[in-house]
């Protein structure tokens, strides 16, 4: 994943979190920084927080998905 907006303030949230097995508990949380790539596994259960009600700007992100064919 590719964080594209040009300037992201750490109060508005808007994080890439990934959880346990169970979906229950967040186990890491990555906050959104321009041209910040984040490289994982898409099987391990994952999402995104929205941005703070105070945020003004468009999160934006890219998302690349590759498959890997033994």
């Amino acid at each position: 994943m590719l964080f594209c907006s040009e300037y992201w303030a750490t109060c508005w949230g808007g994080e890439l979190v990934f959880y346990d097995t169970a979906k229950e508990n967040i186990m890491l949380s990555v906050q959104p920084k321009p041209k910040r790539v984040v490289v994982f596994n898409g099987e391990v259960p994952h999402g995104a927080r929205a941005p703070a009600a105070n945020c003004n700007r468009l999160r934006m992100s890219i998302a690349f998905k590759t498959l890997i064919r033994e």
